[in-house]
């Protein structure tokens, strides 16, 4: 029983320096992806917990192989984290919409919906901004002058999501008020070349 509670202040120990190396880095430092800076975070706050704990010897009560695990499950614990909680309120449509109703008062009629994100959404959340830097840092394109480009690494990832998105997505989603398979090939009627550089 001793272990088990060492385990668990081990785990939260690490916590404790993942969410102090995560707010140095938001309030002090230049972040260009939240999700990619949380990860970095992730590695450091691990940099510093195996320097602490080999400086001190705090857990030489667990065997090589028990600390790597723990450290492992600790890293774990933070990914999640970093994708439910910083990533997902930062890009989600879904906290917006309720942070959107909660700024009206507590209620909003449902067919402005599509007006609101429109005329606001976009705009408030710097969408196309934030996602074209996202996608610039991650290698998937190239910007040249006016124009964005698809890289090898971003028709890897096209390839992918569309895989997954036919395969894998729901057949019979409840969108609305009924069931359906739109969202498994949403972009099959605008096949427009208008926008295109080439």
């Amino acid at each position: 029983m001793c272990k088990i509670l060492k385990s668990f202040f081990y785990a939260i120990s690490f916590f404790v320096v993942f969410i102090a190396t995560y707010c140095i880095h938001v309030y002090f430092f230049n972040v260009n992806v939240v999700l990619y800076s949380s990860l970095l975070d992730i590695l450091i706050a691990a940099l510093i917990f195996l320097f602490i704990s080999n400086k001190f010897s705090l857990f030489s009560y667990f065997t090589k192989i028990e600390f790597i695990l723990l450290l492992v499950i600790s890293i774990q614990f933070s990914y999640i984290f970093c994708i439910t909680l910083p990533t997902i309120i930062d890009r989600s449509l879904s906290i917006y919409l309720l942070e959107k109703i909660d700024q009206r008062g507590g209620s909003i009629q449902k067919d402005k919906i599509s007006n609101i994100i429109i005329s606001e959404y976009l705009t408030e959340h710097h969408v196309s901004d934030v996602r074209i830097t996202e996608q610039l840092n991650s290698g998937t394109i190239v910007k040249d002058d006016n124009c964005l480009y698809l890289t090898k690494k971003g028709r890897v990832v096209v390839r992918f999501t569309q895989f997954f998105r036919k395969n894998l997505l729901p057949k019979h989603r409840l969108i609305g008020d009924s069931y359906s398979d739109a969202l498994i090939n949403p972009l099959k009627e605008t096949t427009r070349k208008e926008y295109s550089c080439q």
